[in-house]
């Protein structure tokens, strides 16, 4: 039996502010809350509802990397690994680019995984890990369900 869980990293994609229904009625529901919170609780409903509604808000806007065991959703893209042609990984450029037989792609780059480390070089370590760590579970994912992809990396992964 196959594991059906999805691997889920944080990635900055370009659909992360898409407005879908869905959204738009979460978005609705905190509104509600909060109104009913400051008529019934104020000031002391505000205290407590502020903090709540700003990591709300932000795990609705939350961008996500989503890796299946048949294919991967980024943003609004879905990418059946059966349908791909080729994988091209540049470890240099710290890119990743998926092109199914349709022609579609899909680039994935380093500088879009987020890291919570200030200095420079310490976010450069960690944007490469976790993509060395995304493209490895890609590669691996679509080798083991899709053998025909050919599959071309450049340069050196992790030392």
């Amino acid at each position: 039996m196959e594991n059906r869980t999805f691997a889920v990293f944080k990635y900055r994609h370009r659909e992360a502010g898409s407005f879908t229904a869905m959204r738009a009625l979460k978005y609705l529901a905190i509104a509600v809350l909060v109104l009913f919170c400051v008529v019934r609780f104020f000031p002391f409903g505000m205290l407590v509802l502020v903090p709540l509604i700003i990591i709300a808000i932000r795990r609705l806007n939350a961008a996500k990397l989503y890796i299946g065991p048949r294919y991967l959703i980024c943003g609004a893209s879905i990418i059946y690994y059966h349908n791909l042609a080729r994988i091209t990984l540049e470890y240099e450029k710290g890119t990743l680019l998926l092109q199914t037989v349709s022609g579609r792609s899909l680039l994935i780059e380093q500088k879009n995984f987020p890291t919570n480390a200030r200095k420079a070089h310490k976010v450069a370590a960690n944007t490469a890990a976790k993509f060395f760590k995304v493209a490895e579970k890609i590669v691996a994912k679509v080798s083991a369900t899709a053998p025909q992809v050919e599959i071309v990396t450049s340069g050196q992964g992790r030392s």
